[in-house]
C-alpha cells in the first residue's frame, strides 16, 4: 500500500511539475522559492518509490526465507525505512540546494 501511494504522489507531482514549472520558463528562469519547493517535494517522493520496491523486495525475501518470522514486527521496521530515510536523504540536499547560489545567476 505504501509503494502504491509513494507512486501516486510521485506521478501526481510530475503532472503538476510538467503543467505549472516547465511551460513557464520564467518561472524556471527566476527559480523562486515554489520552484525549488516542489521540485524538493517531487525528489522526496522519487526516493520514497525507489526505498518501497526496496522494501518490498526485503518482505518478500523475509517472508520466503522465514516462513516463521514476526510479520507485524517486520512490517513496523519497513515503515522506519521506507519514509525517512528518503527524508534524511532529501533534507541534506535540499539543505545544499537552497544555501547554494542559484544557477542562474552562476549563467549570467
Amino acid at each position: 500500500m505504501n509503494l502504491f501511494a509513494s507512486f501516486a504522489v510521485n506521478n501526481l507531482l510530475w503532472l503538476i511539475w510538467y503543467a505549472f514549472i516547465v511551460t513557464n520558463t520564467e518561472l524556471i528562469h527566476a527559480n523562486g522559492i515554489s520552484c525549488r519547493l516542489l521540485h524538493i517535494i517531487l525528489h522526496y517522493f522519487l526516493l520514497t518509490n525507489y526505498s518501497w520496491m526496496l522494501c518490498e523486495g526485503f518482505y518478500l525475501h523475509t517472508i520466503l526465507v522465514s516462513a516463521f518470522s514476526n510479520e507485524h514486527k517486520l512490517v513496523k521496521c519497513l515503515m522506519s525505512i521506507g519514509w525517512p530515510v528518503p527524508a534524511i536523504v532529501v533534507l541534506i540536499y535540499a539543505s545544499l540546494r537552497f544555501t547554494s547560489s542559484d544557477a542562474a545567476d552562476s549563467m549570467k
